[in-house]
């Protein structure tokens, strides 16, 4: 690397606040937002669906999905050279990568105890074999990150999985099924406007996405935002439920205006986290659903 361009990263490196004062940003150098709208998204999966949920199905989504992001989170600060241009959320990461590893230690715990004293067999199985994917992903993205160059799915992959994840206990029925597989959409639609927003990052660390192999399609992600949510609405009180299709329609809508913000790539990417988020919520907020 040249001094020019040593330079030029302390430059835009130095010029970011510090994260202390930039709020948007906490839950996602946490790893902590994922899991939140996990949390919101089954709920919301168990008010359209009349499903009760046990504190321990809660419970041990929030704490799979924290550990799944935790291992992606730690694994990530340990493949950029030194000298790269780095998210906020990875550099936070980098700095605490201590604290990082032991948080995956108690989680992981955590969970295990949940998920083998507290949850039904037969979901504990199911859920075994989504998790088993999970870290096929995590090992594929950490060691063979390549693979992405010939088969570009990872967004897509990544955005199944949180969904199939998330609606894992309803998944009995036709019309559970149509809604996880919309909310996946969203959730790939929510991993590739982040892909297409961080690209330049991306290359100049030398990982592949979807946006980095095929940038001629990233002008697709915001008409396919616009689908997804006409679609969703199409189908709400038909397939699927009309609470399901008011959150659904209103996530993508939500990442489609994002498209056009000027804000930092930072606060852009906690925002995407948002958009999914705060529909979930306040259309689960009782008296308003």
């Amino acid at each position: 690397m040249t001094v020019s361009e040593r330079f030029k990263i302390d430059s835009e490196q130095a010029k970011r606040p510090s994260i202390a004062r930039r709020p948007l940003i906490w839950l996602s150098c946490l790893c902590l937002d994922a899991p939140i709208v996990a949390v919101a998204w089954q709920a919301l999966f168990a008010n359209a669906f009349h499903h009760p949920l046990a504190t321990a199905d809660r419970l041990a989504l929030f704490l799979t999905a924290w550990w799944i992001y935790l291992a992606d989170r730690l694994a990530d600060s340990l493949t950029p050279a030194p000298s790269a241009i780095l998210t906020a959320r990875a550099a936070f990461c980098r700095r605490h990568r201590l604290a990082f590893s032991l948080a995956l230690l108690l989680v992981g715990f955590g969970d295990a105890v949940v998920v083998l004293m507290a949850l039904d067999r037969s979901i504990t199985r199911t859920g075994a074999l989504l998790g088993g994917l999970a870290l096929v992903y995590l090992f594929v993205n950490f060691r063979h990150d390549r693979v992405w160059r010939a088969l570009p799915i990872k967004e897509l992959a990544v955005g199944f999985l949180f969904a199939c994840g998330t609606s894992l206990v309803f998944l009995t029925a036709k019309f559970s099924v149509m809604a996880a597989g919309l909310f996946g959409c969203v959730c790939s639609l929510n991993c590739l406007s982040i892909a297409v927003w961080e690209k330049d990052l991306d290359l100049g660390q030398g990982k592949h996405s979807w946006a980095t192999e095929h940038s001629r399609w990233t002008r697709f992600v915001r008409p396919a935002c616009l689908v997804i949510g006409l679609i969703s609405c199409a189908l709400g009180g038909r397939a699927i439920s009309p609470l399901l299709a008011a959150g659904l329609s209103a996530s993508s809508g939500l990442l489609l205006l994002l498209h056009f913000i000027d804000v930092q790539k930072d606060e852009r990417t906690a925002l995407a986290d948002m958009a999914l988020l705060i529909p979930a919520v306040i259309l689960i907020v009782p008296g308003l659903w």
